[in-house]
């Protein structure tokens, strides 16, 4: 794929070089790169991919995409430059241009929260399932590609990754896909390369802060997730829930316990084998039996439907 193609979707940068050079590969790390690969340097907690830069031109990197603008050592082995304001956003652009953007051509369910990500998630994948016989799962447990099921390595992947994995369910012929998006994921740009058709959000509670450093900080980092899908579906029992319910721009369902919630149980029976309940949304009630137990339980099934 030339270049010039990989570019299409990146905000502003400044290119260096010749737009119509071939890519063989997009890499991340400079140990793996193979002659004719586009070496993306990122800027990570214990290293800097762009001190790696001269290693990648070194093995064969015939284009780069960095922070920084072209070095003299780049220009003169003939390396075309890309120079990007965030290595990050731009590997999930291309990431997503390299596999045929997979996650335009099904329906992306994103779920984020701290807690019921995985759960909501796996009841989203298998209403998907039977009704399309085929959909993408990605969370913290397992993948589902369509056709096998694989332990996962991420609760989200890295971008390169993650779109290879669509880009495998497209073509086993998913049409939809559930995904759990974490606060990692999200703050790294490492889904920015995806449409997601809706935005789940169950709940937040403190976690993660060695990395995001305050509840405000994480919170922020959910929110980014409702700037990129069409529909949000929020937990409004959650006091986070309604305060992103009052901000996000995109239309937006609501789902809890209070009657004024567009989608909320009613008459629910906990057991030591399973739940039942009332699913009321559009005056309207249709009767729910889960072989799982607990009010969190009733809260991501509300979710997933």
């Amino acid at each position: 794929m030339k270049l010039l193609t990989l570019l299409k979707d990146l905000p502003s940068h400044t290119l260096t070089g010749s737009p119509q050079v071939k890519i063989s590969h997009l890499e991340c790390d400079s140990r793996r790169i193979l002659p004719g690969s586009c070496y993306i340097a990122l800027k990570g907690t214990r290293a800097d991919g762009h001190e790696f830069i001269p290693e990648a031109i070194r093995r064969g990197a015939c284009a780069v995409v960095a922070e920084m603008p072209c070095t003299q050592e780049a220009r003169e082995a003939g390396v075309s430059w890309v120079e990007v304001n965030d290595s990050r956003l731009a590997v999930s652009l291309m990431g997503a241009a390299w596999n045929g953007r997979p996650s335009r051509h099904m329906t992306m369910i994103g779920v984020t929260g701290t807690n019921g990500k995985t759960t909501t998630a796996y009841i989203a994948h298998s209403l998907l399932k039977q009704s399309w016989l085929r959909a993408g799962l990605i969370g913290t447990i397992a993948y589902d590609n369509g056709e096998e099921i694989t332990p996962s390595t991420h609760t989200t992947p890295g971008p390169l990754e993650l779109e290879h994995l669509l880009k495998e369910m497209y073509e086993n012929g998913c049409r939809g896909v559930s995904m759990e998006v974490s606060s990692h994921a999200l703050d790294q740009e490492r889904v920015a390369g995806i449409n997601f058709n809706v935005g789940i959000f169950t709940n937040l509670t403190q976690d993660h802060l060695d990395y995001h450093g305050t509840m405000e900080n994480y919170y922020q980092a959910k929110k980014l997730l409702f700037q990129r899908c069409d529909t949000a579906i929020i937990d409004t029992d959650d006091e986070y829930g309604k305060r992103l319910y009052g901000e996000v721009t995109c239309p937006r369902i609501s789902y809890g316990s209070s009657s004024q919630a567009d989608f909320y149980a009613d008459a629910i029976k906990l057991r030591a084998d399973g739940t039942s309940f009332w699913l009321c949304c559009g005056g309207k009630s249709y009767p729910v039996n889960l072989h799982l137990t607990g009010m969190f339980n009733v809260s991501n099934a509300l979710a997933a439907v």
